[in-house]
């Protein structure tokens, strides 16, 4: 015994011309926003994530200097707006909104890391570690984040040296680097060892 599908009874009169018309139709609406929606490759992706952080901590710092809210809770928006200035490369923007003198010290030391040459490099070498957390190894120069750079005028990683903390800004990531993906426990012994080293 098979069941029939039931078809309300404004749809018995559609001939299978104008619902084949309607499908069709509604394919293409839906190629069209998925488009509109969807980023198209990496760079787009990464603006698109960028933009909308940014976006978001504008609306939440004007909400909350509408509200009067604490200086803590302004500063954290603040924080956030200039991270992702920094990863768009609007520093000079970044050095206004920077809450404080630490957050404005490390957008100029990405600034400096954006200028300098991108053949060089730190004195230390290739000096790999254990971290203290897990077993995880960071190589001597490691890539810490991707930023958007106006000297090279494309998406470029931070390369940041494990053990002196100098970074460059430079698409040509070290040979030792290429294939290394931190896992949360090396994220974590990093940031507690950039932490340490402030």
């Amino acid at each position: 015994m098979t069941e029939e599908l039931y078809v309300p009874e404004w749809m018995r009169d559609i001939n299978p011309e104008l619902q084949q018309r309607i499908d069709r139709e509604q394919q293409q609406r839906r190629r069209a926003n998925e488009a509109q929606l969807r980023p198209r490759n990496e760079e787009q992706r990464f603006f698109k994530q960028w933009q909308g952080e940014a976006d978001s901590a504008t609306a939440h710092l004007k909400t909350l200097a509408g509200i009067g809210a604490p200086k803590a809770d302004v500063d954290n928006q603040r924080l956030r707006l200039t991270d992702a200035l920094v990863h768009l490369g609007r520093f000079e923007e970044a050095l206004l909104t920077a809450p404080d003198d630490q957050t404005r010290h490390h957008v100029r030391k990405v600034i400096a890391a954006v200028d300098k040459d991108d053949s060089r490099v730190c004195k230390c070498g290739d000096v790999s570690r254990v971290t203290k957390v897990g077993e995880g190894i960071l190589p001597g120069s490691h890539k810490k984040d991707s930023i958007f750079s106006p000297v090279h005028n494309k998406i470029t990683p931070v390369v940041v040296c494990a053990k002196c903390g100098s970074m460059n800004v430079t698409p040509a990531v070290p040979v030792h680097h290429q294939g290394f993906e931190k896992t949360q426990a090396e994220k974590e012994a990093f940031s507690r060892y950039v932490n340490r080293q402030r």
